[in-house]
């Protein structure tokens, strides 16, 4: 079990097999990650995809996947080091591929938060989705401790209260029904002694000073 930041540091110092390690670790954070499990039906690796000898070898897209309605997204993997910045140049080719009337959607992954002037400004006009370093970092799963293991990584549980946190939680509970329990009966015998205008003008005074 790791942090992202432990698992970034398990990548193969070669840039090519980093690349290669980071694509398939994203085909695994879009059907691990609870907020993209939700909306990704299937994902593949470019070179996995059904219809790839159609469309041909990779030309700046990484994988593809089919969302819950049936749409389908084009993704960019970009290994960078998180102090590194991604410039235009680096996302020209994904972009002009996935523009075509094959993909209703654009997403980057990368591990860095840093995007040039001009590299802001493309993602912003082809409507890009991104999913960057703090996003991965936040993200509610256990990330694998390497490349060669993501298997182990998974979602994270839910945080269960402890036995003292889950008194308090009821005890807390328990204390607001009785108020509103003792406000009911109050406003009924309030209601069944006085005149209307009467019942709540009194009921306005008491609704402050009802508390245990």
């Amino acid at each position: 079990m790791a942090t992202f930041d432990e698992f970034y540091k398990s990548l193969d110092p070669d840039s090519g097999i980093r690349g290669k390690q980071f694509e398939k670790f994203v085909k695994w954070f879009l059907k691990i990650d609870p907020v993209w499990k939700s909306q990704v039906n299937e994902v593949w690796l470019w070179d996995e995809h059904p219809q790839r000898s159609e469309w041909g070898s990779d030309c700046g897209i990484d994988l593809v996947f089919n969302d819950q309605s049936g749409k389908t997204w084009a993704v960019q993997a970009k290994c960078f080091a998180p102090k590194g910045s991604i410039k235009k140049a680096d996302m020209d080719s994904f972009i002009s591929a996935a523009s075509d009337a094959r993909f209703q959607g654009r997403v980057l992954v990368s591990s860095t938060d840093r995007i040039g002037p001009n590299a802001d400004r493309i993602l912003k006009t082809h409507h890009v989705v991104r999913v960057l370093l703090e996003d991965l970092r936040t993200s509610q799963i256990i990330f694998p401790a390497s490349a060669k293991d993501l298997s182990s990584g998974r979602k994270k549980d839910l945080r269960q209260p402890r036995p003292h946190q889950e008194e308090a939680i009821n005890l807390s509970v328990c204390r607001e029904f009785v108020i509103a329990l003792i406000d009911r009966l109050l406003r009924e015998i309030v209601e069944s002694l006085f005149s209307p205008q009467l019942s709540c003008i009194i009921i306005r005074k008491l609704g402050s000073k009802i508390s245990i």
